[in-house]
């Protein structure tokens, strides 16, 4: 949920740029065929929830610039997700507008 409040924050500064009409329903499309065969039509079963919501907030975080580096989200398939790797990203997104927290 937080990741997706810092990309609703950022959108509203001005930060995120979408993709025409046809280029999200495209990616949309395509989300749900591979959705449809790696479930077998069954999109919250199975190894699909865990893996997939990771995967989520990394395309989330990628599209504000905000993602963790590469070898930290290579450990995430490894090992459990420490949630303190995500502690600096508010604080990230804030400097990258001129704000502070108190304001």
């Amino acid at each position: 949920a937080e990741v997706g409040a810092l990309w609703i924050a950022d959108y509203l500064k001005g930060g995120v740029k979408l993709p025409t009409n046809e280029k999200m329903n495209d990616y949309i499309d395509k989300r749900l065929v591979w959705m449809e065969k790696r479930t077998e039509g069954k999109h919250s079963k199975g190894t699909n929830i865990i893996p997939f919501s990771v995967h989520q907030m990394d395309e989330v975080l990628n599209d504000i610039d905000l993602n963790l580096g590469p070898l930290r989200r290579l450990l995430q398939w490894f090992a459990p997700i420490n949630g303190s790797d995500y502690k600096n990203l508010t604080k990230r997104l804030l400097k990258r507008h001129g704000l502070t927290e108190s304001q």
